[in-house]
């Protein structure tokens, strides 16, 4: 038994597991009917850990009110509610002297059955002030990965690497045994994480740091994959079988009073909730977890899925590798394929087809006949999931609209800084415009200065937010042959696209629309910078070292671009350097097959074509062209 005390963070919002979380905090979706932090809470009541203090945000209530003081679970839970969120370190540190001695932490989401006696005697052994739980786990991307020395000392962290930075296998898993001591970087209120803010600063500081390397199961229920993953894992290791409360007989476990009608077929392994009808002609095949209070209509056939509780699914019905949350209806006939959530309260009519990897928002209904293959979702237009790799991109007034974008220009500034400084263009159409005004409106309503440079590019954008020092920037383009097509890229203070991590928290506060906002006193003026492009080639031509000779040759260079801006400013750009220059419409770039027949047609000396607002470059002297993604750099170096 351990005598120490324990705090489970359970402030996420869980993003990534939504539907499932949207009338839920991520620790209390159910794994095998029983809330995933109940099963945190088993664990460490069972090694003697009675003292836990629980860190709070999103929807704190309904945690409080499923685990009260704690009393029916043999335990005693004190609450920490955080206003805003504060970080994992940062919220630790928010439970102030609850933490009088060496303590515990684990993630609200793990799903574990570690030996913390072993952890914790590892960490007393090796007189550390902070030991990290590890795991080896084969693809490692997505988690914090961690190498430790012989002896188990920490030598070296890499936050959720690329391949090619991947040096281990051993990764974070969340679970901390720390003394209070580590705390003392930080004051209450503070915001920081453990992994990038408080660990580095512990290694550079040479305190004793380890890693203990777990044998036993952890995973982290963070999205839908990992949630079925999870009750996989557990049916599959009959040594995990004590987690499910009660004796099973041939892979099968009932709950009370659940009735399975003659006729039925049950294929283990599966597991049903207490009060639930199985009709006759029903087939429920293994690895099915069917909740409390269900009703599973006749003829009706569930493969590897997750229902919750209060269920009712209707004749002749087809569930396959699915999650349905509580009180969901299913009409006859219907049909859900592998990969969707149907999301608490939602209704399926008779008939309807719910194709692969769909979710449904709660709440929602899909129509009698219906063939659904795209998500549903709280408002179509402004729930999804924004980011793609690099930027936004969506259809006017489909996916995206002004009230979208709007939020949008909150959400950024409240994310990056509501009282900083941010830079703002668009392209030359007309859409762009009226989209930034949007954006711009967004912005300013949390507080935060903008400098509108006007119409320009997005090497131009770049160049701004260093001028000027900026936060962070915005530019809204549209695309040049389809112009409902618009994409927006977001940039941070040193001008690069923004992170995973910060395009999630933006996402998380469009989700929920959680925005800073002050009084109309507090609205700042718009800064409006008219020309900037002069000083941005002022720059540029500064610069070069090699300007005479360019003079004295005189090179004829043809130029094209989607954008008739683009075109006229590299003209003036390049005639300021003493070259000839001649515009070649892109059309007849693309009906002539590459820019490099028109340089030979025209007898120039070089050809180049500018693309993706000025980010990307075909070029050619007529005989060779330098394009594609492994000359990203060198035309970009080259260009103006």
């Amino acid at each position: 038994m351990i005598k120490i005390k324990a705090v489970i963070m359970s402030g996420g919002m869980g993003t990534r597991l939504r539907p499932l979380t949207c009338h839920l905090p991520k620790p209390m979706v159910p794994i095998f009917n029983k809330p995933n932090m109940e099963y945190i809470i088993e664990l460490l009541r069972d090694f003697g850990i009675e003292d836990i203090a629980i860190t709070l945000h999103y929807l704190p209530e309904k945690i409080m009110d499923y685990f009260g003081n704690g009393e029916k679970f043999n335990v005693n839970l004190k609450y920490y509610i955080e206003d805003k969120p504060l970080g994992t370190g940062g919220s630790v540190k928010n439970t102030g002297e609850f933490l009088d001695d060496t303590f515990i932490v684990i993630s609200g989401d793990a799903f574990t059955d570690i030996d913390l006696k072993k952890a914790w005697e590892f960490h007393k052994e090796k007189k550390s002030k902070a030991t990290l739980a590890l795991k080896r786990e084969n693809i490692p991307l997505e988690y914090g990965v961690v190498i430790v020395d012989d002896n188990g000392k920490i030598v070296k962290f890499l936050e959720k690497p690329s391949w090619g930075e991947v040096f281990s296998d051993t990764i974070n898993t969340g679970i901390y045994i720390l003394e209070p001591s580590v705390l003392d970087y930080y004051k209450i209120g503070e915001n920081f994480d453990f992994s990038k803010d408080l660990f580095p600063k512990l290694l550079e500081d040479n305190v004793p740091l380890y890693g203990y390397v777990m044998n036993e199961y952890w995973c982290d229920v963070g999205d839908y994959d990992s949630y079925i993953e999870t009750h996989r894992d557990v049916f599959v290791d009959s040594n995990k079988y004590y987690l499910l409360n009660r004796g099973g007989k041939d892979g099968i476990w009932f709950g009370k009073n659940t009735l399975i009608e003659r006729g039925a077929e049950i294929n283990p392994p599966v597991f049903i909730g207490d009060n639930t009808i199985v009709k006759s002609g029903a087939n429920i095949e293994s690895y099915t977890v069917i909740g409390n209070n269900c009703t599973i209509g006749e003829n009706t056939s569930i493969k590897k899925s997750i229902i919750w509780d209060n269920v009712k699914i209707a004749n002749n019905c087809e569930i396959r590798k699915a999650v349905v949350c509580n009180n969901v209806f299913i009409n006859s006939r219907s049909r859900i394929f592998e990969g969707s959530v149907l999301g608490s309260h939602s209704i399926v009519e008779s008939y309807a087809t719910v194709k692969p990897n769909i979710k449904i928002w709660p709440y929602k209904k899909v129509g009698e006949k219906i063939i659904l293959k795209e998500n549903l979702i709280w408002n179509e237009k402004s729930s999804k999931k924004l980011f793609g790799d690099r930027n936004i991109q969506g259809i006017f007034n489909k996916n995206i609209d002004l009230e979208t974008l709007n939020n949008l220009g909150a959400a950024l500034a409240t994310a990056i800084n509501p009282s900083g400084n941010y830079i703002i263009s668009c392209d030359e159409y007309n859409l762009s415009e009226s989209l930034k005004s949007s954006i711009i409106s967004g912005i300013l309503s949390v507080g935060a200065q903008i400098i509108d440079i006007q119409k320009t590019n997005l090497p131009i954008l770049r160049f701004g937010i260093k001028y000027f020092n900026g936060d962070g920037g915005i530019f809204i383009g549209s695309d040049g042959k389809n112009r409902d097509k618009i994409f927006i890229e977001i940039l941070d203070h040193s001008a690069s696209n923004i992170d995973k991590n910060l395009k999630r928290k933006i996402e998380n506060l469009l989700s929920i629309e959680d925005f800073h906002r002050v009084s109309g006193d507090n609205i700042q003026d718009i800064v409006s910078v008219y020309n900037f492009s002069s000083i941005y080639l002022r720059e540029g031509k500064r610069q070069l070292k090699n300007i005479g000779e360019i003079q004295r040759e005189k090179p004829k260079i043809i130029i094209s671009s989607p954008s008739r801006d683009i075109s006229l400013l590299v003209e003036k750009y390049l005639q300021n350097l003493g070259c000839r220059v001649e515009i070649t419409s892109y059309n007849m770039v693309e009906k002539e097959e590459g820019i490099h027949n028109i340089v030979l047609d025209k007898n120039g000396d070089l050809g180049i074509v500018y693309l993706d607002n000025g980010e990307r470059l075909i070029i050619s002297d007529g005989f060779n062209t330098i394009s594609g993604e492994k000359y990203y750099l060198l035309n970009m170096l080259i260009g103006f």
